[in-house]
């Protein structure tokens, strides 16, 4: 496969994280999660600026396509993630951030975090954001 423009080598890219797992069982050793190209959480990105510029284009913060060897890029919600990210995993969910939530939203989900001390998943996401939502929407009725 050919990487760069450069001559096809003939490498089965996709294998290299089964390889990668064989030689850290063989040399009794694990590999870091951030390793480049085999490391379980290379092409997971949690940071609000990052994650925007990736959604953006992908060249950003990826010199190489994931599915290349075998592998998807991940977005997950945590302490240092914006409005991008969360619109991004509410999306997947089937919601759209309202934008007057946005800044509501980021941070319950960053205290939220911070209190379970780990990322926060689309799960999660949803009921804190579903009662954000019957909160303001309660309150702009009671105006009208």
């Amino acid at each position: 496969m050919a990487v760069l423009g450069g001559p096809d080598t003939g490498l089965e890219l996709a294998a290299l994280p089964a390889l990668a797992a064989q030689v850290t069982q063989v040399d009794r050793r694990t590999t870091a999660a951030i390793k480049p190209v085999v490391g379980a959480d290379v092409f997971t990105h949690e940071s609000g600026i990052h994650v925007a510029g990736m959604l953006k284009d992908p060249r950003t913060y990826q010199g190489l396509d994931p599915a290349l060897v075998g592998r998807c890029r991940r977005i997950v919600i945590g302490k240092h993630s914006g409005a991008t990210a969360i619109a991004h995993v509410l999306g997947e969910s089937g919601r759209d951030l309202d934008p007057d939530l946005a800044a509501a939203m980021v941070a319950r989900v960053r205290r939220m975090a911070a209190e379970i001390k780990s990322t926060v998943t689309a799960a999660q996401l949803v009921e804190p954001y579903d009662r954000l939502r019957s909160e303001t929407a309660g309150r702009s009725l009671a105006f009208h």
